[in-house]
Order: C-alpha cells, then structure tokens, then sequence
C-alpha cells in the first residue's frame, strides 16, 4: 500500500507541476488489474492528503529517454521511447546505486506482448542507453 501510495504521490506532484489546470485524474496499472479515477473535490483532498504526509521514504527516480529506439530482434523501431524506474529505498544500500538490473530482471510482464518487444526495448535501453 506504501509502495502504490507514493507511485500515486508522484503521479500527483509531475501532474500537478505540468498539468495545474487538471481537473481529473484517471490511472490504471500496465496489467489492467486496477484503475483509480479522481475528479474536482477528491483531487483536492488527495493533493491536501498528500501534502500533509512529511514521512515517506526516499524514492529513487530514473528517467531513460530515447528519440528512436531500434530493435533489431523483432525489426521494431519506437519514437520517443521514455522509461522510468522507480525504486523505494527504505533503509542505506550498499553500493554506487548504479545497478538496475535487480529490478529489470524478469520484473516486468507486458500484457499485450506476444511478440516481445515491450521486453526487447527495456532491454536496449539499459544496454545500450543507460548513461546517455
């Protein structure tokens, strides 16, 4: 609930930095499992909620984009390819916090991906496009 509550609090803050004039909020998750849809007074309450809440753990944020992503196994080219990694980190890690692939592995299951090419460009990004 933690974990969904600030994936929410993000959502929230990059909508209401882009987005001031929003009026409602529909979010649903990439399995289609789940959909949570905010309107007027509830997103204000949500937003206030929010704001009063001054211990969460920190959250890393990874963004990777990518004007135009080939991917040569399945042939498939995408424009403007943008990925983002969010990572909670509830106590010190170890290490340079550099390694994403713990979380790239097998994490990810794309519902409409017969071919595989959701699964493909996770894995040239991070290949070949993870310090650019």
């Amino acid at each position: 609930l933690r974990d969904a509550f600030f994936r929410l609090s993000l959502s929230l803050t990059l909508i209401e930095k882009h987005h001031v004039m929003l009026q409602s909020v529909e979010i649903t998750d990439s399995m289609k499992q789940g959909k949570l849809f905010v309107t007027g007074e509830q997103l204000v309450e949500l937003r206030n909620f929010r704001n009063s809440i001054t211990s969460l753990p920190k959250l890393n944020v990874k963004y990777y984009c990518v004007p135009v992503l080939h991917l040569p196994s399945s042939g498939f080219v995408m424009e403007g390819m943008t990925f983002m990694l969010m990572k909670l980190v509830y106590r010190q890690e170890s290490g340079d916090g550099d390694d994403d692939s713990d979380m790239i592995t097998g994490a990810f299951e794309f519902e409409d991906d017969e071919d595989g090419a959701f699964q493909e460009a996770l894995t040239e990004i991070f290949k070949n496009h993870k310090n650019k």
